[in-house]
Formats: C-alpha cells, sequence, structure tokens
C-alpha cells in the first residue's frame, strides 16, 4: 500500500482533517499512478539515507559507522543497495534506523554510542503505524492511536504517553504530536525557542504545551520546528541563524510564524528547509553552504527560492553527531517515480556512486546494488 493511500485511510479512520487526504493525494496522485516501477517513500538520516520502492522493498546507502545501513556490515554505501521487503514506511536518525513493515511491525537496526550497535533489521513492536526517530529519543504511534517512548534496546521498557494522537516527529531534543483533533503540543529542549510557546524554558513530557489548532503535518528539524495548517498555511519557530525559518530574517523566533501558503509536505534539516506546494514545486531556504537546498550555488536563503517541479516527496536531513564535520544533503522523489538527491556526499549518502557534493538536484538510478 503507497503511503499516502495509508496516511489518508489513518486520517479518515481517526478522526484527522480530511483536509490531509485532499493534500496529499494533489500531489501524489502521479506518484500512484507512475510509480509502478519507482520510489514512494524517502528519508535522509545523518549521513545515511533510506528509501522505499514501489515494490516494498528497502533500500539503503551512505555512511554506515554503527550499522545504520542494515546490511551486516560497517562498510559505507556509495549506491543503494537492498535490505529487505515489504516496507511502507521509515525514520532514520543519526545512528538508527527505523522501519514499518506492512503487517504493523516495527523494525530497527543501526546504534548510537554506548549502546551494542544491530548490524540487521530487528523487531521491536506490533501494531504500530508511525514511528519518528531523532537524537531525542524513538517516538511510536500504534493502531489505537496511542503514543509510546521506545528505548530500541529494550523495547519492553516502552512507555505510553498519550491517546489520540496522529503524528510525531523528533528533533534534536525536542518532540511535535499532532492529536487526532488537530492540535499540536511540544515538550523537551527549548534554548531557542523551538516548542514555539513563546519562552525559552524547556518543558517536561508529563507536562506538554498546546500550541496551535488545525495541524495536519509537522517536522522537527534539530532546533527549529514547521507545521502545515488545514488552510494549506506553513508556520516556522525556533533556531533560525541561517534563515532555516525562512521569514527572511535570522532571528529566532518564539512563536509560530506564517511562512507561505498552498504547501502540502514540508521537512525540516539541521539548518536548512524544504517544502511541497500544492502544484508540486519543491522550495527550499536556509544554510546552503554543502549546495544543500539544490540552487546550484553555495549562498544561505532566508526566504524560499524555487528548486524543481513535480515532486511528490522530501526530506532534509538533520540530527547532526558525525564529530569535525557538518553533512547537509536532500533528497526527493518525482512524480514520476524517480529519486534526486543534492548536497553533501562525504560518506556517499547521495546515492550516486561518488563522494563529490552537488550543487543540483541529480537522479539516482544507476549502480543498483542486490546483495
Amino acid at each position: 500500500m503507497k503511503i499516502g493511500v495509508l496516511l489518508c485511510i489513518l486520517a479518515l479512520t481517526m478522526s484527522i482533517p480530511t483536509v490531509l487526504c485532499e493534500s496529499l493525494t494533489a500531489v501524489e496522485a502521479d506518484v500512484q499512478e507512475n510509480t509502478i516501477n519507482g520510489w514512494v517513500s524517502v528519508s535522509a538520516g545523518s549521513i545515511a539515507s533510506f528509501a522505499v520502492h514501489s515494490d516494498g522493498t528497502l533500500w539503503t546507502w551512505g555512511g554506515n559507522n554503527f550499522g545504520q545501513l542494515g546490511d551486516g556490515s560497517l562498510v559505507n554505501r556509495y549506491v543503494p543497495a537492498r535490505i529487505m521487503g515489504d516496507m511502507i514506511a521509515l525514520s532514520a536518525s543519526s545512528h538508527r534506523s527505523m522501519a514499518i513493515a506492512s503487517d504493523g511491525t516495527l523494525w530497527t537496526w543501526g546504534g548510537d554510542q554506548g549502546e551494542r550497535n544491530r548490524l540487521r533489521p530487528a523487531k521491536i513492536m506490533d501494531d504500530v503505524i508511525s514511528v519518528s526517530t531523532g537524537s531525542g529519543g524513538t517516538m511510536a504511534i500504534r493502531t489505537d492511536g496511542s503514543l509510546w517512548s521506545i528505548p530500541v534496546f529494550n523495547p519492553l521498557n516502552s512507555v505510553k504517553l498519550m491517546e489520540n494522537v496522529a503524528y510525531i516527529s523528533v528533533g534534536m531534543n525536542h518532540f511535535l504530536v499532532v492529536k487526532t483533533d488537530g492540535s499540536l503540543w511540544t515538550w523537551g529542549g527549548n534554548r531557542d525557542g523551538q516548542l514555539g510557546d513563546g519562552t525559552t524554558e524547556d518543558k517536561h513530557r508529563q507536562d506538554p504545551v498546546k500550541i496551535m489548532e488545525d495541524v495536519i503535518a509537522i517536522s522537527a528539524g534539530d532546533r527549529h520546528s514547521m507545521t502545515i495548517t488545514a488552510d494549506g498555511y506553513l508556520w516556522a519557530w525556533g533556531w533560525n541563524s541561517s534563515g532555516q525559518l525562512g521569514d527572511g530574517t535570522t532571528e529566532n523566533r518564539y512563536s509560530p510564524i506564517k511562512i507561505m501558503d498552498n504547501v502540502v509536505s514540508v521537512s525540516a534539516g539541521h539548518s536548512h528547509s524544504t517544502a511541497i506546494r500544492g502544484d508540486g514545486t519543491l522550495w527550499a531556504w536556509g544554510s546552503n553552504h554543502q549546495g544543500q537546498l539544490g540552487d546550484g550555488t553555495n549562498e544561505n536563503r532566508h526566504s524560499p527560492i524555487k528548486i524543481i517541479d513535480n515532486v511528490a516527496a522530501v526530506s532534509a536531513n538533520n540530527l547532526i553527531l558525525v564529530i569535525g564535520h557538518i553533512p547537509s544533503y536532500t533528497l526527493a522523489i518525482k512524480t514520476d517515480g524517480t529519486l534526486w538527491a543534492w548536497g553533501d556526499n562525504t560518506y556517499g549518502q547521495l546515492g550516486d556512486g561518488t563522494t563529490e557534493n552537488r550543487l543540483y538536484p541529480i537522479m539516482i538510478h544507476d549502480g543498483i546494488l542486490t546483495p
């Protein structure tokens, strides 16, 4: 089942605003028609990349120092390699990877400093419909709408946090949650205003703060936050040193500010942001020191600029924990099912068979590995 269809079914069964289905299908209708042999989902980790094919197979490439590729090794891969089948969703952090199979089972591999590494996927939970993993931890939503905090190397100690949850996004040390009534709640670190409550005070998970209503999509960057409301407006707040909020400044914002309209998808990275509008155009802004915006330059952009047309999905990498290096890059799937990448390529995370940075989007299609 394709991701857009799955989310629409969840939206209807969990009383999420139906505008979500309208927004998703507006861009993804072409994906459903044209990706018979194409890509349907993508996730950019810190130095490793992940994509799900329309046949359900999961492919990985890039840095592999903690086994985050799941291929049984610690060897970097410079082109996509097939790992497992029957997958429908995924989420990647700095060293850990998560995926959901079509039967609702949650799988994990990789590791973190101080933990033992898993070099191949291992099942850790059942009845999961959504997952988000980051430096702040791993959160999963189960089929009954309950939200769980998962210690992935000891999943039996998972803790239920709240009920009636529709979406979750984990940043470096803050959390965004949308409940089934469309309300947005946040907690965690707040040094740069990333919680959006008008303060810089941290909030405990036992006392989340309600920020806004009518939210249909969320994305937590390292220390900034992005949401889309039911009217199609994109909102942003938090850290803004490189213009990643897109408001034309480099000033931190401690409450949500409106950025642009007619937005159907958003992905917040370490210090850059990306969004897809209703016409399928991809826009990007923020830090660009490694070409992660894809505009052919290394110039930061403090306001959104158009990059390419006919885009169905996008993922900007975040959660940077690589000592001495800050890799930033972007992955996208076009409506014809092709996979595109640009930005930093130090670990082969663009999947083009090289370690050369790319300032423009390039299509990834040659040299596919099948173990």
